[in-house]
């Protein structure tokens, strides 16, 4: 069976816990069996309280970002290519750590 999930970023503007919260809620009260949360800044993501809010609500979770031009891991700067690096790493910590 196909899961449908929806972007967090359709029911709030932020990543706080009680935006976490209201998309999780949101996302399930709509019918939705996952979401898409983006981690733009993985230091201020609330795992604990999301990890709470996914089992509340017994909804599934994907993680996406976009990497800026200062974070390309692309760059010719091996500078830049490693802040994405470390920014990826970063994400995909944050990823593991909510169950996506």
């Amino acid at each position: 069976m196909n899961r449908v999930g929806i972007h967090g970023m359709v029911w709030v503007g932020g990543t706080s816990a009680d935006d976490c919260e209201r998309a999780i809620a949101g996302s399930r009260a709509a019918g939705y069996d996952l979401i898409e949360l983006p981690v733009f800044d993985p230091s201020v993501m609330p795992v604990e309280a999301i990890v709470r809010s996914l089992a509340r609500h017994d909804l599934g979770v994907r993680c996406s970002l976009g990497l800026s031009r200062e974070a390309d891991i692309s760059s010719a700067d091996p500078a830049v290519s490693a802040v994405g690096e470390r920014l990826l790493h970063d994400v995909i910590n944050v990823a593991r750590d909510i169950g996506a």
